[in-house]
């Protein structure tokens, strides 16, 4: 992906202020450039306040599913919230990874991949958690209902009603 010169001389958020705060035209930002001495044309100067509002767009939509994420999961379990974050997170760096048609950092595939194979381990992880905990609430689900048998032996009708409450328990209830 090629960089945009105003990028290389590090201007692309004073080219976006000078249209956006001080209304300037973009031949106006060209004039104004070029007489502090950057070698820039009116076709940079477009390019950047494109690139800047793709930018600013994206960040606006990610924001908005950062809301929708929290609304989404903020009464659900900590192992729904981890893998919500998990899938996300992993959709993000495959779009950024898909967006580069050359990676210039040397190193970059590597940590990439570890970065990969820690969210797949993750997934694993949060799903093995998931498991013991069903398993976990289904046993004690089992010792209450022994227990109150075995304390109620004597009130079928208060035994029978309790063991029914205790079967209907959801890990899931607010």
């Amino acid at each position: 992906m090629q960089r945009l010169k105003a990028d290389l001389y590090g201007i692309i958020e004073r080219i976006f202020d000078m249209y956006e705060k001080k209304k300037m035209t973009i031949t106006e930002i060209e004039t104004q450039l070029k007489s502090e001495g950057y070698d820039i044309s009116r076709s940079s100067v477009h390019r950047s306040l494109k690139s800047y509002k793709q930018v600013a767009k994206q960040q606006e939509k990610y924001q908005e599913e950062a809301k929708v994420l929290i609304d989404t999961v903020r009464n659900t379990t900590n192992t729904d919230l981890v893998e919500t974050i998990n899938i996300l997170f992993a959709s993000k760096l495959f779009d950024y990874v898909k967006d580069l048609d050359s990676i210039e950092l040397e190193n970059a595939p590597t940590e990439i991949s570890q970065i990969l194979y820690r969210l797949s381990r993750a997934q694993v992880d949060i799903s093995r958690l998931r498991l013991q905990f069903e398993k976990g609430f289904k046993l004690a689900k089992q010792k209450v209902s022994q227990a109150i048998a075995k304390e109620l032996q004597n009130e079928p009708e208060l035994l029978s009603k309790l063991i029914e409450i205790v079967k209907n328990l959801d890990h899931d209830e607010d």
